[in-house]
């Protein structure tokens, strides 16, 4: 009993229908019919076809007593419509009944009591009998997690649980195309703790079918069914099975794709996380052609989504994955007609691009100034001056303009190498890199990109005992950077200080398999898990921040060190170790895997920090030099070519 009421806790029953209209009044009528008062129903009508509608309003009218509501969707199948009457019940515990099935007047009250009673248990259960076609007593099973979780031995989906556990798992899956759906439930619920317990009574009614059943569907798909499983909670199951799963999950999605119908529509309303896993599963097979198929049926049925840019973008990795460059082409310029400032659809463009020019024997690529980012460098330059990044454009140079090329904004797997610059400097007055295994080229000068992106002249005025990090994989997770960012994020030891995971508004690639640990360990109070937009101010707050480069190349540091040393920051970092020779290393913790940030984690404290005060202050004067980039570079610019633009 709920001590603050004399009323006994609200059951909500409810009940999905699709073409089952000629069994709903009986379903209705036994929870009618219930000794438990508390209950409400809920009926999904999910775009049936049949009469479900009136048969629902006509038992509204019939029992006036008993709140019975009706909600109505377009047809989204059974996981679907239960997670959208449970979204609108209002009850402690939820009931969920087949349209077809009916249940025992003691049922709600029995279930109830064994819940009210236990606080440690989440799921109450019981006996049933088989119906209908065919006429027999199931015995279930006394509860086990263990067996639970590889084997299906809940065998109905009726049971009384309480909404908490819905509502931590978030709910019955989509993805259990061909049903146990409520098995999967069954697992993630046990995975989080919420347990259940046997009543050893027939208190369920089960209508068993000959004909065109579900039980015969999840037969014939059975080997699918559990594959799914195991990829929705990887956690649960070894390697190997995980490998064999996502085998017959990539074959099953490369069926329905072929398949038409339904599948088709379950597919274009997959949502995000479940579009981008499904698709990692065909890449992981190697099969790019239905990766794109994939991502070109969910974009022309999904054409002003908010995200749509990254999943433009998603789709020509997989096209130039399958060979069709064009294609990858149309794909990247969508991608930034929708978001300008998109810098990975940018940077593939202009690579790919390179790579077809150089493939045909051209001196560069016709690469539009901008498709890098130096649109950006905006300079006021007495003299002509054209920008070009890693590879030139091809076009003639206009005349007396300075042909610039810049090599220091990305690591060296993404722009031109070495061997390529001493071929071809000479098409340049000036070559600008960190490079120094260039700087014997006559026309190449050093420069430490560095730049900051936030906080410049407004440092925070207070700082707090924790740890902030920025986590975006939004680009190439092929860089060393980028698997350790996702090793932090799923696997850094959060019993030091306050751990703040702040999500980028570019991490639009991390892997699936991430996002639920990320809200797990959000759930549990590890992380304080914040989204980012455009500014960064917040996140130097934190005494200390993780700044994990792309690369360790020589020489190459970003904002993600400025910025910390900006701010007064003390910064875990990984990246060169040639930092060392510019700034102060008292102020620095390197870090080279997950291992070593655990290890710094776990011996921070607020003293830590102060001690390091004077190298922050060394640091953040030292900064200050690199916080300005383009401002540096326009120096460097009008020195080296004087006020006229001619070399002194």
């Amino acid at each position: 009993m709920n001590p603050a009421s004399s009323q006994p806790p609200l059951v909500s029953v409810v009940i999905p229908c699709y073409n089952q209209a000629q069994y709903l009044r009986e379903a209705v009528e036994s929870v009618a019919a219930q000794s438990y008062p508390q209950r409400e129903i809920v009926i999904v009508n999910d775009g049936s076809p049949d009469d479900t509608r009136a048969v629902a309003q006509a038992l509204i009218a019939e029992f006036p007593s008993l709140p019975i509501f009706l909600v109505e969707q377009a047809n989204g199948g059974l996981s679907r419509a239960r997670n959208a009457g449970i979204a609108q019940a209002r009850g402690r515990y939820i009931l969920p009944l087949d349209a077809d099935d009916k249940i025992h007047p003691e049922m709600l009250a029995k279930c109830v009591d064994l819940l009210e009673s236990r606080p440690d248990l989440a799921i109450a259960y019981t006996d049933y009998q088989h119906f209908g076609d065919v006429d027999f007593v199931q015995q279930t099973p006394e509860y086990d997690f263990t067996v639970l979780s590889t084997q299906k031995c809940l065998h109905t989906a009726t049971a009384l649980y309480r909404k908490a556990a819905w509502t931590a798992t978030g709910g019955y899956k989509a993805n259990m195309v061909w049903g146990m759906e409520d098995w999967e439930f069954w697992i993630h619920c046990g995975k989080l703790g919420y347990f259940g317990h046997r009543i050893p009574a027939v208190l369920f009614y089960y209508r068993a079918k000959l004909a065109g059943s579900m039980i015969q569907v999840q037969r014939a798909h059975f080997e699918e069914l559990w594959a799914r499983i195991v990829l929705n909670h990887p956690d649960l199951y070894p390697g190997e099975i995980q490998g064999w799963a996502g085998r017959v999950w990539a074959r099953a999605l490369a069926e329905m794709l072929a398949g038409g119908g339904r599948y088709l529509n379950y597919l274009a309303r997959l949502d995000l996380v479940a579009l981008i896993g499904d698709a990692e599963c065909l890449s992981a097979q190697d099969d790019f052609a239905h990766v794109a198929a994939l991502y070109q049926l969910w974009l022309q049925h999904n054409p002003q989504q908010e995200l749509g840019y990254a999943i433009h973008f998603n789709h020509g990795v997989a096209l130039a994955q399958a060979g069709d460059a064009a294609g990858a082409e149309r794909s990247y310029l969508r991608a930034l007609e929708l978001k300008p400032d998109f810098a990975a659809a940018a940077t593939n463009l202009g690579l790919m691009r390179a790579r077809s020019a150089q493939a045909r024997g051209g001196e560069g690529a016709p690469i539009p100034a901008q498709t890098f980012g130096v649109d950006w460098l905006a300079m006021d330059l007495p003299f002509s001056c054209e920008l070009h990044a890693f590879f030139p454009r091809t076009e003639t140079p206009a005349a007396g303009a300075k042909r610039v090329l810049l090599i220091f904004t990305e690591p060296p797997s993404r722009m031109a190498s070495a061997a390529w610059v001493r071929e071809h400097h000479h098409q340049f007055d000036l070559i600008v890199t960190y490079q120094r295994e260039l700087a014997d080229l006559p026309n190449v000068r050093l420069l430490e990109f560095g730049s900051c992106w936030c906080g410049y002249d407004d440092p925070p005025a207070a700082k707090d005992f924790s740890v902030s990090f920025i986590l975006s994989t939004g680009c190439d997770d092929g860089l060393e950077g980028y698997a350790l960012r996702r090793a932090i994020a799923t696997g850094a030891e959060t019993g030091g200080p306050p751990f703040k995971l702040w999500l980028s508004r570019k991490g639009i690639r991390l892997a699936p398999e991430d996002i639920p640990q990320i809200q797990e360990r959000e759930r549990l109070g590890q992380y304080l898990v914040q989204g980012l937009g455009d500014s960064k101010v917040p996140v130097y707050a934190s005494m200390y921040n993780l700044a994990i480069e792309n690369t360790d190349a020589d020489y190459y540091f970003t904002e993600k060190l400025i910025d910390c040393f900006i701010n007064f920051s003390v910064p875990l970092y990984y990246g060169t170790g040639k930092i060392a020779e510019i700034f102060d290393m008292d102020g620095v913790i390197p870090v080279r895997d997950i291992g070593q940030v655990n290890q710094a984690l776990a011996g921070l404290d607020p003293a830590d920090y102060w001690r390091r005060m004077p190298a922050l202050l060394r640091n953040h004067a030292i900064a200050r030099r690199y916080a300005k980039p383009v401002q540096k570079l326009q120096e460097l610019l009008a020195a080296e070519f004087g006020p006229a633009g001619a070399r002194p």
